[in-house]
């Protein structure tokens, strides 16, 4: 009996820290990604969104903006899925909008992970963020301009951006 409910506990605690560290979602649509976005937010975890190929844009569902706001030091990877280009995978501002907001008063050494991403026709800037950004095979194209402390290319941010 006590070998039976060691191997229950120990089981039961392989389980829990094998989920505990990371989340991963998969999206396909520009709703699936806003799901995706809140759901990653206070998770306790470090996540990962995966998208599938297509456009995603802000004004598909009239909510403009893709928002990320966390008060947890967790770190967020937004990549393509496996295999896929950047040119697959688009996050459209239509010109109207910021593509992506990221914001987290409460971690400054987190960090944001963009990869394989185009991120077009953001207004203002592509992307604005309070996160260390790290923009790995990604584009960031027809943007008008950032208003941020640091701009880049069409990112705003208060903290460091690496691209590669």
């Amino acid at each position: 009996m006590i070998t039976y409910i060691c191997s229950f506990v120990i089981t039961f605690l392989l389980l829990m820290a094998g989920n505990g560290f990371t989340a991963t979602f998969h999206v396909t649509n520009t709703q699936e990604l806003r799901r995706a976005l809140i759901d990653a937010s206070g998770n306790r975890k470090d996540d990962t969104i995966i998208l599938h190929a297509g456009i995603y844009k802000t004004a598909d569902d009239g909510e403009g903006t893709f928002m990320f706001i966390d008060i947890e030091p967790h770190n967020l990877v937004i990549k393509s899925k496996d295999g896929l280009k950047r040119k697959e995978v688009i996050l459209d501002g239509g010109s109207t909008d910021t593509v992506f907001s990221f914001t987290n008063p409460q971690c400054s050494e987190c960090t944001i992970t963009l990869e394989r991403l185009s991120i077009i026709n953001g207004s203002s800037e592509g992307i604005e963020s309070d996160y260390n950004i790290n923009i790995l095979s990604s584009s960031i194209i027809n943007t008008t301009g950032g208003k941020g402390m640091l701009s880049k290319g069409g990112i705003a941010a208060t903290s460091s951006i690496i691209i590669e």
